[in-house]
């Protein structure tokens, strides 16, 4: 194959492929395994030639191709490889154009403190996050405290309640 066919073959997926197109595309990929565009062309032709090696060698090539979907595409439908090569061109003037905003900005507004004063600096700030903390971990301790004391009181109940039992047992037993 030569590099003339290589390349119509390449960007015109209707075209027809021999035994022997297909031999040297196999050929080309043993010798150059990462060569992708072998391999999309190799692919269309084994699709095309309803080939049995079709299945196993398109599982090889999908995992070794970084764009799966541009294969899938070139194998079924009449996809061809493009030359993504543009030239750069002059650049053109900027459109005159007004952004108009449903939104209204506004100021962020400023940060208070538990008085309701505006905190304006950095230590200010710190201050009242360090309070808020203490707070928080206060009213954490209170909590615990409170379901310790209600444990506590559960567990003197059930003490009484067991040496009332006791005591009834006792008098009965008597």
């Amino acid at each position: 194959m030569t590099q003339q066919e290589f390349y119509n073959k390449l960007n015109n997926s209707k075209t027809s492929f021999s035994q022997k197109e297909t031999a040297d595309l196999n050929n080309i990929i043993s010798e150059f395994p990462y060569f992708q565009a072998a391999s999309f062309i190799l692919m269309k032709a084994l699709y095309n030639n309803n080939s049995s090696q079709y299945k196993s060698k398109l599982a090889h090539t999908a995992a070794n191709i970084p764009n799966r979907e541009q294969l899938f595409n070139f194998i079924y439908s009449e996809y061809s490889i493009q030359n993504n090569h543009t030239e750069k061109s002059s650049p053109s003037k900027p459109l005159n154009t007004t952004i108009k905003s449903s939104k209204e900005i506004t100021k962020p507004q400023a940060l208070q403190n538990k008085k309701g004063e505006d905190i304006k600096s950095k230590a200010d700030l710190i201050k009242e996050v360090k309070d808020r903390i203490d707070e928080v971990e206060e009213g954490r301790l209170k909590a615990k405290v409170e379901s310790v004391k209600e444990k506590v009181e559960e567990g003197r109940l059930k003490a009484k309640v067991e040496s009332v039992k006791e005591k009834v047992e006792e008098g009965r037993l008597k």
